[in-house]
């Protein structure tokens, strides 16, 4: 079996919702319900294939995300990666899975206001106890790549929010990852450099197989990805090209 015919994720019968905070109502007893965001989501997704998901806002692309991403647990339902079953791992099992296994592009960064560019892009790495020299290597290749070596040694508050999310996408990418998610990675960029860094997280794919996972509005990457699947009334469903 090549990489291509791997499942990398296995969902089954997934359904998230939250519980609205009870009220009193004129009988003075407690009411609420339940907001599903989604319900039984079965779905497989391969390794070293770049998948989409649309819809509008508000439907749970970040949400649906969150969880492949172990950062939220379904409500009920089950996700496997890579084999495993993560109801069935412990905290600390699933943290191991997201420093080794998982590169994730937030939609807002979330950088480290007190590092610089560089040490924003090595953090994976040094979590991951490799040395140094190795990270800083691997983080000058990167932030060549994306056109942000001028800014290496500039902390987030003095980037621009196009510079800010390329170094989101250097840092999230840097350990090599089996699966990339990102939430509209490119909503802060110009239409150049949207092209520069699909083009660098598809040449990722081929190089060393990742998954590509991306929630995004954005045409031209959906046009670019091999699946496009569409979330809409709390279900998913495929999407023609």
């Amino acid at each position: 079996m090549n990489n291509q015919e791997k499942t990398l994720y296995r969902i089954k019968n997934l359904e998230k919702y939250y519980l609205n905070k009870p009220k009193l109502n004129s009988n003075n007893r407690e009411s609420g319900h339940k907001k599903i965001i989604f319900s039984n989501v079965n779905l497989e997704i391969y390794s070293g294939s770049f998948v989409v998901f649309q819809g509008p806002s508000g439907v749970g692309k970040s949400t649906l995300l969150n969880l492949m991403g172990l950062l939220d647990s379904p409500s009920s339902g089950e996700i496997w990666f890579d084999g495993a079953p993560l109801g069935e791992l412990s905290p600390e099992n699933k943290t191991e899975i997201r420093r080794e296994s998982i590169g994730f592009i937030f939609q807002f960064h979330h950088l480290f206001q007190e590092l610089t560019t560089e040490e924003n892009i090595m953090v994976p790495l040094l979590l991951q106890g490799k040395e140094e020299n190795v990270a800083k290597s691997r983080a000058l290749e990167l932030m060549e790549k994306l056109g942000i070596k001028e800014q290496k040694g500039k902390k987030p508050a003095n980037l621009s929010g196009g510079e800010k999310q390329r170094v989101a996408i250097a840092r999230a990418v840097i350990h090599r990852p089996k699966v990339v998610i990102g939430d509209e990675i490119t909503g802060n960029l110009d239409e150049g450099t949207s092209q520069i860094v699909i083009e660098y997280l598809l040449n990722l794919l081929g190089t060393h197989y990742s998954t590509l996972i991306i929630a995004t509005h954005d045409r031209v990457i959906a046009d670019r990805a091999e699946r496009r699947l569409i979330i809409e009334k709390g279900e998913i469903r495929e999407g023609g090209k």
